[in-house]
């Protein structure tokens, strides 16, 4: 249903004029991953197509734009909204803008040259985020080690399930 014209269109054109707003710009995040997940999967399946790369790169940059609102604190005075401001506020966007680059970087180079101007912004972006000191060990920590103790954290838990409700621990 999002993926029928004149909507996908629509939200694209408002989310570019979003993007220029000085005051909507944060506004602008949740209208490109609603594209980028609702529409653009629907109507354009491969992932390596350019209009979709583009999206992506368009997500990724505006991650780069709200990571330093919510760094410096200014995310709550340009956004209203306690949802978009507390999801960005918890999120890791230095790690979510690294991740979507990457996938501009592999999918862009599948789908077009290497002088293709979006992949070449995308990979100078990726080498300023890798210059960053240690953002390499927090992109592990946060994406890697953290949901692998968050999954072991409930190991107890499910053996005690599946011994009958027995205790492993002493309480």
């Amino acid at each position: 249903m999002w993926a029928v014209e004149p909507l996908p269109t629509t939200i694209s054109q408002l989310a570019a004029r979003w993007q220029t707003s000085h005051k909507m710009v944060v506004y602008a995040l949740p209208l490109l991953c609603f594209a980028s997940t609702e529409c653009d999967p629907i109507k354009l399946v491969a992932p390596f197509m350019p209009w979709r790369i583009k999206g992506v790169m368009a997500i990724a940059m505006l991650l780069a734009v709200t990571g330093e609102f919510t760094a410096s604190g200014g995310l709550a005075t340009r956004c209203t909204h306690e949802g978009l401001v507390g999801t960005l506020a918890m999120a890791d966007q230095v790690s979510m803008c690294e991740a979507l680059l990457r996938l501009v970087v592999h999918h862009g180079s599948i789908g077009a040259s290497e002088d293709w101007g979006v992949l070449k912004e995308a990979k100078a972006m990726l080498a300023d985020l890798e210059s960053l000191q240690g953002q390499g060990a927090a992109f592990f920590e946060s994406q890697v080690l953290g949901p692998i103790k968050t999954l072991s954290s409930f190991a107890v838990e499910g053996l005690e399930a599946m011994l009958g409700g027995k205790s492993l621990v002493k309480r």
